[in-house]
């Protein structure tokens, strides 16, 4: 506009509130597209509700210019990356009626009327198709990498449960079988060492301190083996071991 020199109307207050309708559009976009809003906590109901207003003063205020009705497509590519679909179609129809104001403020005839009015409503409906199209593929990524995520985890978990399950079977099984058979294992010696005597009685006596050492051996790798901890920090270090 300021190199062509195109003139927007002979009246210079019409002009001053084109200029301060397009910089706050240029403004708005640039708060959402350089993601301002979400860093300063914004409502984006506000910035794309000053997209549109702003978007059909400029039109509105000079719509014998054309081609800032192009302005709608952007909006309405703006809005489609962070509106629900209901309003991303709210905002389609009510710049679409904002065409035909222009056009009828300008003088376009009927024939022209249809066909921009036509024209500017499928150039946003497609706009809105291919961002809510891409906003769903990249939705459905992210969900299956967190799928991903969850089931490696899952994995991982499993695997470290199952380790701490067969600790325990272990230790179960050393307390119940091994540990019962040294403590009978100690008592008949024990009895036996009341009936030996001479040279059998060292013999005993020694196969008796043998049998209690192992117990003694058996019971505190029982211990270790139930207070094992379930190795936290492997398992979270499976966990995100892959993550970027």
């Amino acid at each position: 506009m300021l190199v062509s020199g195109v003139r927007l109307s002979d009246d210079a207050a019409v002009v001053a509130l084109w200029w301060a309708a397009y910089l706050v559009y240029v403004a708005a976009f640039a708060v959402e597209s350089l993601d301002v809003r979400a860093a300063r906590g914004w409502d984006p109901r506000a910035t794309m509700g000053t997209l549109v207003v702003a978007g059909m003063a400029v039109w509105l205020l000079a719509p014998d210019l054309g081609f800032t009705s192009l302005l709608f497509v952007v909006t309405t590519a703006t809005i489609a990356f962070v509106m629900p679909v209901g309003a991303v179609a709210a905002v389609v129809v009510v710049q679409t009626v904002a065409v035909a104001v222009g056009g009828a403020l300008t003088g376009w005839d009927t024939t022209t009327m249809v066909l921009s009015t036509t024209a500017y409503l499928a150039f946003q409906v497609f706009t809105a198709l291919v961002v809510v199209g891409t906003r769903r593929e990249a939705a459905a990524r992210a969900e299956l990498a967190a799928t991903h995520a969850d089931l490696r985890a899952a994995t991982t978990l499993l695997a470290t449960s199952s380790r701490t399950d067969e600790r325990l079977r272990i230790a179960r099984d050393l307390h119940d079988v091994l540990g019962h058979q040294l403590t009978a294992l100690a008592l008949e010696l024990e009895v036996a060492g009341h009936q030996a005597t001479g040279e059998a009685l060292t013999h005993v006596s020694r196969a008796r301190d043998i049998a209690k050492g192992l117990l003694t051996d058996v019971r505190a790798t029982v211990g270790e083996l139930r207070d094992a901890p379930a190795g936290l920090v492997p398992t979270l270090r499976a966990v995100v071991g892959r993550l970027p």
